[in-house]
């Protein structure tokens, strides 16, 4: 996860493995970015959603796609090496 991160990439993390509806909508949102992004379950998670780029961290504690798609295009490919996709 910390090499994805360092090339670039994001790590959406959820809290609750029974939280089906949550995995579900990421990991159907995670479609729309085929390269780089990685879906976990975290159970140490302090937010019901995490999503994680090199230095940056947003938290949620509803699933927003707005803010998590904002994220991902803020900083993707962004990471300390660059790796293209």
């Amino acid at each position: 996860l910390v090499h994805n991160l360092e090339h670039g990439g994001i790590w959406i993390s959820y809290r609750e493995a029974n939280d089906q509806e949550v995995a579900d909508k990421l990991f159907e949102l995670s479609k729309r970015f085929p390269r780089k992004v990685i879906i976990t379950l975290r159970r140490k998670n302090d937010s019901r959603i995490a999503v994680a780029a090199w230095t940056r961290l947003l938290k949620l504690d509803r699933y927003d796609e707005r803010a998590i798609i904002n994220f991902i295009k803020a900083y993707r490919n962004r990471g300390p090496e660059r790796v293209p996709d």
